[in-house]
């Protein structure tokens, strides 16, 4: 009595389960099927072992999309903006010079473990700066004939790009710097006046 309740307890758990393939048949023609059951006549059998992983703990996180999306569209406009030889935001040092090419002249200063270096380009009237904090572009100047300029390669930088000046000029290094502050002022008004 007790067998026959457990295998009717086993055959009501292993209805709602998946059901996989547990033996490949090859035919003496060479065609190919899997099946639950046992291969029939003479189809040359195998057993397959089959593994299911186990479900995912609770207390594994869930992937964030979002955040893996966003780093992909960063990565697809750096590689852009490499291909049309212009800086942005985001680039380490090394894409910079995929982009830019060596600069003419690189002035490092560091402030414990922060190393903040400008990249100067020279281009004909236009000179191009670029700063990096510990080998990351943080953010681009360009000025012709002495004149500041919003757009680096004669692009206007997007909202996202004054964003970033924004949170730039709001960092406590420069908060409290009014020649600083002046400098951000001007380029943020230049970016957003660009068309």
């Amino acid at each position: 009595m007790r067998a026959s309740v457990f295998m009717m307890a086993v055959g009501m758990a292993t209805v709602g389960a998946p059901v996989w393939a547990q033996y490949k048949c090859t035919s003496p023609s060479g065609q190919v099927s899997f099946q639950q059951q046992p291969c029939a006549g003479q189809q040359r059998q195998q057993a397959l072992d089959l593994k299911t992983l186990p479900p995912p703990s609770a207390g594994t996180p869930a992937p964030d999309f979002a955040k893996q999306n966003a780093e992909l569209d960063k990565r697809l406009a750096i590689r852009a903006a490499i291909e049309e030889r212009r800086p942005v935001v985001g680039m380490t040092v090394s894409e910079l010079q995929l982009a830019m090419g060596a600069a003419n002249n690189v002035n490092r200063s560091q402030a414990g473990d922060v190393v903040s270096d400008q990249h100067v380009y020279q281009r004909g009237a236009r000179t191009v700066y670029v700063y990096t904090r510990n080998g990351v572009v943080t953010s681009i100047q360009d000025t012709a004939s002495g004149q500041a300029s919003a757009s680096v390669a004669g692009k206007c930088l997007s909202r996202r790009e004054i964003w970033e000046l924004e949170v730039e000029a709001s960092r406590n290094d420069i908060r409290y710097n009014e020649a600083a502050q002046e400098r951000y002022r001007r380029r943020i008004a230049l970016a957003k006046d660009c068309s």
